[in-house]
Formats: structure tokens, C-alpha cells, sequence
């Protein structure tokens, strides 16, 4: 247990040190735990490219056209989705790529090397089981939320076409209706 000096040294000390001050600082900082980004609440992590993942989101947006700001974050989900599983494609990359690196017999076939090293990552580690699983977990996210997007799309078309069909109603029940003329045969007087 601690003495009473101990814990008001500590408190003292404490109140002397209040972290990164500036925003660079802090930016930094956000990132101490991270291991692998698949679970950041930033998509786009320090060493990724910001611009890159601004094209992927700016290819969906001009290939869904969202109307509505709901149509916008649901685009916005499948953009994030989308590079959260190329992020794991990578790692899995990587993963091979090292285990491959690794191998004492690198002249062997190339499937037979593929399919040791994927034995040294599995039993080494559940890196590979993790990536599928988040690989899965975003390619479901972004398939949810694309058939959401589609289906507030026919939505709306389905909206739009009965409010045509009723304003033509309206249009047609305003009209009058031609007066029966004698001259014409067929009518009554």
C-alpha cells in the first residue's frame, strides 16, 4: 500500500504534466495504441494516403449520385467499409509476403511455399483468421449499406411516380368535360 507522501507526491506530479500541447502532439498520440487499424475510428490511418482513399470515396459518390445527406452517409459508410477491407487485404499481403521472405528453402514450388507459409502464420499466430474475419465484416457492411442506398433509391422513384400519377389526377379532375353537342350523332339533346 502507499504512504500518504507517495500519494500526494504523485497527485503533485501529476498536476505538472498535462500531455501533448499542441496539435501535432496530439494527433500523435491518438495513435498509441494502435496495432493494425482495422477497428480505428479514423479510416485513414498516419501512413496511409489520404488522397487515395478521397478518389475511392469520390468514385462512389459520382457512381451512387447521393441526393439526400442520409444517401451521403450511407455512401460515406460503404467508402470506409471498402477501404477497411483493402486494409486487410494488405495486411494478409504482408503477413505472406514475410512468411515467404522467412523460408529456409526458397527454391521450392511456388504453391508449396504458399501453402507453408500460410502454415507458419496460422500456427504462429490468429493473424489470419483476424484479417478474414474483418475482411467478411466489412464486405458485409459495405453490401448492407449499398442495398439500403438501393432501396431508398426505389423508394423515392416509387415516391416520385405517385406524386406524378396523383398531380395528373388532380389535373384531369380540374378540367372540365366537353359539352355534349347536338350536331354530333350519337349524343342526346
Amino acid at each position: 500500500m502507499s504512504s500518504i507522501v507517495r500519494i500526494n507526491a504523485n497527485r503533485a506530479n501529476a498536476q505538472k504534466s498535462t500531455g501533448p500541447r499542441t496539435p501535432e502532439g496530439k494527433a500523435r498520440v491518438s495513435q498509441n495504441a494502435l496495432k493494425h487499424g482495422l477497428l480505428a475510428q479514423a479510416v485513414v490511418l498516419p501512413d496511409e494516403c489520404p488522397r487515395s482513399f478521397a478518389d475511392a470515396h469520390a468514385a462512389l459518390t459520382d457512381q451512387l449520385q447521393p441526393q439526400t445527406w442520409i444517401d451521403r452517409e450511407l455512401v460515406e459508410v460503404m467508402a470506409a467499409a471498402s477501404w477497411r477491407r483493402k486494409r486487410a487485404w494488405h495486411l494478409e499481403t504482408v503477413q505472406y509476403t514475410e512468411a515467404l521472405r522467412n523460408q529456409e528453402e526458397p527454391n521450392e514450388d511456388a504453391s508449396r511455399r504458399t501453402g507453408l507459409a500460410y502454415r507458419t502464420i496460422n500456427d504462429q499466430s490468429s493473424v489470419l483468421k483476424n484479417l478474414g474475419r474483418y475482411e467478411v465484416r466489412y464486405s458485409r457492411e459495405f453490401t448492407r449499406h449499398l442495398l439500403l442506398y438501393e432501396a431508398r433509391r426505389r423508394e423515392a422513384a416509387h415516391d416520385l411516380k405517385i406524386s406524378k400519377q396523383s398531380q395528373n389526377q388532380k389535373t384531369t379532375d380540374t378540367q372540365p368535360s366537353p359539352a355534349a353537342d347536338p350536331a354530333t350523332p350519337g349524343t342526346e339533346t
